[in-house]
């Protein structure tokens, strides 16, 4: 018989669910070693590279794997946390917000790491975006440094560092038309990019991803979910209205709601998202990218199925 849900039984029921997920996650990336699967994708690119370096050799394997390490690892481990916050969160006595700003980090991250995995990308346009992830950080940490007091040493170190790295990959860096030195200046302005290529804004790569894991309306949920984490009335008021007090003419009450379909999606996309990048991690590795799938398509139609009705849940 299939189960259905209504109200404050569902947030318990999501949260099994994402412990399923994390759960399969770990089991799934302790079955392999931590090298590719020989003859994968992943093992050409970094075992026999075709990419050169500026004397002409070619990539190390270390210099190829860097970016198998930022989006493969470290932005795998960080959307696990996200869902495990969010787990946390589906009480069945759920507060009106949080877990709609822990969406929005897992998808972000979920974002990044599936265009630094994209399987139909070269060794080089990989590296590429890896560096621009790398570039945008240390503009942040710079702005950080300088809000702290600081004088900036920190990002010139790191840039150094960067254009070490560009020199020995062969890879060009990138000012654009406006940001360009002029002719003679001995002055070094800072890189928007590399190759050509910059850094989509969010929004636009959460709209680019979003499709890929059935999500048709990309940009419209992220927008959503951005009014919440940012206390725009637009976010706030989807959740949380006035409803007048009978016999009064000015007062009223703030009366809160929550769908259990809105749940039911943010959870549902952010497994969605995590799953995908472990997806496409296994299908560069030569691993099993079907059993993934197959457990992101189960783990959001279980999601999904079990809704009776859209009922509000009066917190």
């Amino acid at each position: 018989m299939q189960l259905v849900l209504v109200g404050e039984d569902y947030g318990p029921f999501a949260a099994n669910i994402v412990g399923s997920v994390l759960d399969f996650g770990q089991e799934f990336r302790a079955r392999y070693s931590y090298s590719p699967e020989s003859g994968s994708q992943a093992d050409l690119e970094i075992n026999h590279s075709q990419e050169r370096a500026t004397d002409g050799s070619p990539w190390s394997a270390e210099q190829a794997m860097r970016p198998y390490d930022l989006a493969g690892g470290l932005l795998v481990t960080a959307i696990g946390h996200y869902l495990g916050s969010l787990q946390s969160l589906l009480l069945p006595e759920m507060t009106l917000f949080g877990f709609q700003a822990v969406t929005r980090s897992a998808i972000e991250g979920a974002t990044r790491a599936a265009w630094v995995l994209d399987p139909t990308v070269s060794a080089r346009q990989r590296m590429v975006r890896d560096l621009l992830l790398e570039l945008q950080s240390m503009e942040e940490a710079r702005l950080v440094e300088l809000a702290a007091g600081g004088d900036g040493s920190n990002y010139v170190q790191q840039m150094f560092e960067l254009r070490v790295r560009l020199a020995t990959l062969g890879i060009d860096e990138y000012y654009g038309k406006k940001n360009a030195s002029p002719p003679g200046s001995l002055r070094r302005r800072k890189p928007i990019g590399f190759d050509g290529q910059v850094l989509p804004t969010m929004t636009d790569a959460v709209a680019a991803f979003l499709p890929h894991i059935g999500v048709a309306h990309g940009e419209m949920c992220y927008r959503a979910l951005a009014g919440v984490s940012h206390s725009l009335l637009l976010g706030v008021t989807t959740y949380l209205t006035g409803v007048r007090i009978e016999g009064s003419a000015t007062r009223v009450i703030p009366t809160p709601k929550l769908p259990i379909y809105t749940i039911a999606n943010a959870v549902a996309i952010s497994i969605a998202g995590y799953l995908a990048v472990v997806e496409r991690h296994a299908l560069l590795w030569g691993r099993d990218a079907a059993g993934v799938k197959a457990k992101r398509l189960g783990a959001v139609g279980e999601l999904l199925s079990a809704i009776k009705q859209p009922e509000h849940r009066i917190a």
